[in-house]
């Protein structure tokens, strides 16, 4: 099965763009009188979406020096 570009960005956005909206949506939420369980929650959506967005980052990184790799090759 190839990984194409399609495929990655079809399935980042679909996992991606969830957590997007629930840190969107606990940002809204904070303010001034805002409790730590308020901005812990934030903090976890928050590392969630960092940690997801780095998978995918890797496996573009990695199938891009892959790509790299067999085109040095010839």
């Amino acid at each position: 099965m190839a990984l194409t570009l399609n495929e990655v960005a079809t399935t980042a956005g679909a996992i991606i763009d969830p957590t997007e909206a629930e840190l969107d949506a606990a940002y809204a939420l904070l303010g001034p009188s805002s409790t730590a369980a308020d901005l812990l929650k934030f903090q976890a959506l928050l590392a969630i979406n960092s940690t997801l967005t780095a998978v995918f980052s890797a496996v573009l990184k990695e199938r891009a020096d892959t790509l790299k790799g067999v085109c040095q090759k010839f």
